[in-house]
């Protein structure tokens, strides 16, 4: 109704579930993923996102701050604040500079810290010193 109501149909789009094989499809196509949890762990779609190179909103709950670095990897907006969530959208569209570092730090973020490849030495790393 709201996306009726301001004339969005062509920029919004409702999904429904889509398959996991499906999703890269539409991180392609947007222009920011927004996660405004009340509570998380990790939150792999926020890692999938920033390796697709999406820019990220989220809240700082609970391991969102491990790997989300406001302004350097994504923004920060409020629990439970629609208004904030809007005033960082708006943010990222106006700031051309600031979405470009947020979405290279968070790429690189990833790259580094949550491939296979440095999980899995991480983990090799763990079990030898057990």
């Amino acid at each position: 109704m709201q996306v009726a109501n301001c004339k969005l149909e062509k920029r919004v789009i409702f999904t429904g579930f889509v398959d996991y094989k499906e999703l890269y499809k539409y991180l392609n196509i947007a222009d920011v993923f927004c996660r405004p949890s009340l509570s998380e762990g990790l939150g792999n779609v926020f890692l999938e996102s920033m390796v697709a190179q999406v820019p990220v909103i989220a809240t700082e709950v609970g391991g969102i701050p491990d790997f989300l670095k406001d302004k350097e990897t994504g923004l920060f907006c409020e629990v439970n604040n629609p208004q904030s969530i809007a005033e960082k959208v708006e943010l990222l569209a106006e700031d051309s500079e600031l979405k470009n570092r947020v979405v290279e730090n968070g790429y690189k973020m990833v790259i580094n810290n949550y491939s296979w490849e440095s999980v899995s030495e991480k983990m090799g790393n763990l079990f030898r010193k057990v």
